[in-house]
C-alpha cells in the first residue's frame, strides 16, 4: 500500500475512534445527571476534545450539557 493509499485510512480510522469514544461519552451523558459522575465526564470530554481535535461534530449536545451543568 502506498503512503497516499494509508493517509485515508488512517484519517478514517482515527475519524472511527473518534465516533466511538463520543458514542460513549453520550451514552454516560444520557444516563446520568450525577454531579459527581457529570466531573468525571467533563474530564473525559476535555481529554476527548484534545485528543481529536478535528472531530468537531456534536450532533448530541454534549459540551452544551456538560458546561451547563455544575
Amino acid at each position: 500500500m502506498s503512503d497516499i493509499q494509508a493517509a485515508p485510512d488512517d484519517q478514517t480510522q482515527h475519524l472511527r475512534e473518534a465516533r466511538h469514544e463520543y458514542n460513549n461519552i453520550v451514552a454516560i451523558v444520557s444516563l446520568t445527571r450525577n454531579p459527581a459522575i457529570l466531573a468525571q465526564v467533563r474530564k473525559l470530554w476535555d481529554e476527548f476534545c484534545h485528543k481529536y481535535p478535528d472531530f468537531t461534530e456534536d450532533p448530541d449536545g454534549v459540551e452544551e450539557i456538560l458546561r451547563s451543568d455544575p
